[in-house]
This record gives structure tokens, sequence and C-alpha cells, in this order.
């Protein structure tokens, strides 16, 4: 599914795992980037995804419902893809190849802030592609709460919710 438009832009690949972090993202990037770039989201499953049922393809509609909406409302361009592990080792593996694939001028990911044991536990597919990408990262990292549940504002405006934000 795409939303074409006839001017040349950049491509800002965004990798989405339906999270609250991947949601701040999309909207960081369609608030600040969605007039100079082309948008390619992409899911990486655990599956091919020409293997998925009816009932699977239509799940993953559900879930890319929200982000279409989300760059729907900044007038984005925009394109959605979902890879498969196959021939990957992990995540980030896939992103860092779908992003040379794809030409990405750029990667925007979420992060999820994990620390400690959790982290140890699952490393961390944002710093995995910010380590091995060969082209320039804009990691970006959200509040524990926000991430959690990103409709909760508390009075803030979501400008200011955002904790961190890096180029690399």
């Amino acid at each position: 599914m795409e939303k074409k438009d006839s001017q040349v832009r950049k491509i800002i690949l965004c990798p989405v795992d339906f999270s609250g972090p991947s949601e701040m993202t999309l909207k960081h990037i369609g608030r600040y980037y969605s007039k100079d770039a082309e948008l390619l989201l992409v899911n990486v499953c655990n599956r091919n995804p020409a293997d998925c049922d009816d009932s699977g393809k239509k799940n993953l509609y559900r879930l890319f419902s929200r982000y279409i909406q989300i760059l729907n409302s900044f007038d984005c361009n925009y394109h959605l893809d979902i890879q498969g592990l196959d021939g990957y080792n992990s995540p980030a593996d896939a992103i860092i190849a779908f992003a040379k694939s794809s030409k990405a001028d750029t990667i925007a990911i979420g992060s999820h802030g994990e620390t400690g044991i959790p982290y140890l536990l699952m490393g961390s597919t944002a710093e995995t592609v910010l380590r091995h990408a060969d082209c320039p990262v804009l990691l970006i990292k959200t509040l524990h709460e926000e991430a959690a549940d990103n409709d909760e504002t508390d009075g803030q405006p979501e400008e200011s919710r955002t904790e961190d934000m890096f180029w690399f």
C-alpha cells in the first residue's frame, strides 16, 4: 500500500514493531520530515509474510491501519512493507539489509529504552542497527510512560514528551 507524490524525495526507513516507541517515532518523523522525505515503513516478522493466512493478513492490516492514520494526518508519502526473518539472524540484520536494498538515505528507529536484565537478555535491535547500518540513523528514545500508553499526554505538549533524539 502506498501514497504517491511526483516529487523525488529522500527515503527514510522506519522499522516498526507496533509498539509505543514505533508509533512515537512515526509521529515525530511525520511532523518534522513529511514534506522532505518518502517514508518506508517495514515490519520484520518471524515468518515469511507470503505464508500468512487470511486472518494473519487481516491482523497485519489492522496493525498497520493505525500507522496509516498517523501518516495521513501529516500528509506523508509512504510505502508499507513486511519482511520475513528468512535468511537473517535477527530483526536488526533484516532491517540493515532492507535499508541497503531500498537505498534508504536514513533509518529512523524508536528505542524501547530497556536497561538491566531485559537489555542483557534480549539485546537491542536499535543499538545493533545503529552500530552496523551504512546510512545515518536517527534514534528516538521515548519516555517509558509515553511508550506504555502514548495516548495519555498528562497535559504536556507532544513535542516536549520525547525524551531524547540522537543522530548518528
